[in-house]
């Protein structure tokens, strides 16, 4: 009867350490897109490449934060450029060329756009950074369960041994 109680209970030990291995497989490929996911939109600019490579799972993400960002950074640079129109207009009446005043307000409307774009990749990779904290504390936190699984699998095992060893005919 103890032999069958150590056999159960090595089965329960062994369904408990497949099912953490497949959450800490989960937790890893979770970290896995978040950390291309990061890399991808460092620079506040999602590029059609980016989108190419980027993970099926991270990619609904990638696209509300381009949309995001870009939305965003417009309001953004139409707030500053609104704010900033006294000193562009007297810096662009000394200019002799309409042109070249029109592309100099351009350039430095794109320079506030570009500025906006990376402010809100750097708060997205924050975002994403204290998810990746998060993950890496679940993922420790597995990894230490399996680890007390093995361990109870392992004196489970050898206190089967020694009941079977106990069980064994003793011929003298």
């Amino acid at each position: 009867m103890s032999l069958l109680i150590f056999v159960k209970r090595k089965v329960d030990i062994i369904h408990r350490l497949n099912a953490k291995n497949y959450e800490l497989n989960e937790v890893v490929s979770k970290l896995s897109d978040l950390t291309s996911y990061s890399n991808s939109i460092g620079d506040g600019i999602v590029s059609m490449s980016d989108m190419m490579h980027a993970p099926s799972s991270m990619l609904g993400r990638m696209m509300m934060f381009a949309q995001f960002s870009h939305n965003a950074a417009i309001q953004m640079t139409q707030q500053q450029m609104m704010q900033m129109q006294p000193m562009i207009a007297a810096q662009t009446q000394q200019m002799k060329d309409a042109a070249q005043a029109a592309q100099y307000q351009n350039w430095i409307q794109n320079c506030i756009y570009q500025q906006a774009k990376e402010y809100l990749g750097k708060m997205e990779t924050q975002t994403l950074n204290e998810q990746e904290k998060k993950l890496q504390k679940e993922k420790t936190h597995i990894e230490t369960e399996i680890r007390m699984l093995e361990q109870e699998l392992q004196s489970v095992e050898r206190a089967e041994e020694n009941g079977i060893k106990s069980w064994a005919p003793k011929y003298v």
